[in-house]
């Protein structure tokens, strides 16, 4: 399983290619994105996938229960902070395989059946280790090798969550701040730099965004479909006007 909303850097060309190569070989691998893309995405028969369209985040949980998947993995193409999404997959206790991007190999350090590798990996390397993982591990019950701690940081399990503070770790290697740094921003400072309210071009391309978006899911692709093409154009034109 793959969830979320995603991007080009959040997988998604990367989650249909290697969905496409898998489908290919006959690999015995197959693909859920519990969320979207932000295109259409190949899927069965050309491709081993099925996307299932967005959920709200209360279902998650349900949801994941519902499809009973073996794996989540992230197909991320920039580094994370810390995701949301892989906090749902660690909670409902689900193995996991990431890229070695951002915060993910400090999340899973010493995590039981999680894996990382290489993020620039081609479609054919991903595939290649899930059958692996496949093979080795899911269809024999043996367990992977721990994920090491990364170096200069400490995992849940030596104690990060006991007396750490952001301000006596997270920002310790800091210089201090000066006294004018330390002083609140002025109410007419940030009255002065306020978002402004968008323009019409800005709220008709947001519009257009958000067509795109209703466009794509699988719901409404079939009504889409019997919108005449010239009527389609006109309001296409007119939003990017």
């Amino acid at each position: 399983v793959v969830l979320g909303a995603l991007s080009a850097i959040k997988g998604a060309d990367l989650l249909e290619a290697v969905a496409q190569e898998a489908a290919r070989r006959g690999a015995p691998v197959e693909f859920h994105l519990l969320g979207y893309g932000y295109r259409h995405l190949q899927t069965q028969p050309r491709a081993q996938l099925t996307v299932h369209g967005a959920y709200e985040e209360a279902d998650l949980p349900r949801l994941l229960q519902w499809l009973q998947p073996d794996l989540a993995w992230f197909p991320a193409q920039w580094p994370e902070t810390y995701s949301y999404t892989l906090s749902a997959c660690l909670q409902t206790g689900l193995p996991v395989l990431t890229p070695d991007l951002g915060a993910f190999a400090e999340r899973l350090a010493q995590r039981p059946w999680s894996w990382i590798h290489r993020w620039d990996a081609s479609p054919k390397e991903w595939l290649d280790t899930l059958v692996s993982l496949r093979d080795t591990h899911f269809s024999t019950g043996q367990a992977p090798a721990l994920i090491p701690v990364p170096d200069g940081i400490r995992s849940a399990a030596d104690g990060i969550s006991e007396g750490w503070s952001y301000q006596t770790d997270y920002l310790a290697k800091l210089p201090p701040l000066s006294a004018e740094a330390a002083t609140p921003l002025a109410l007419a400072f940030l009255s002065a730099h306020q978002a402004t309210a968008p323009s019409a071009t800005a709220a008709r391309s947001l519009l257009l965004s958000a067509v795109v978006r209703l466009r794509s899911l699988p719901l409404l692709r079939g009504v889409t479909q019997r919108v005449p093409q010239h009527w389609q154009t006109r309001v296409k034109n007119w939003l990017s006007a």
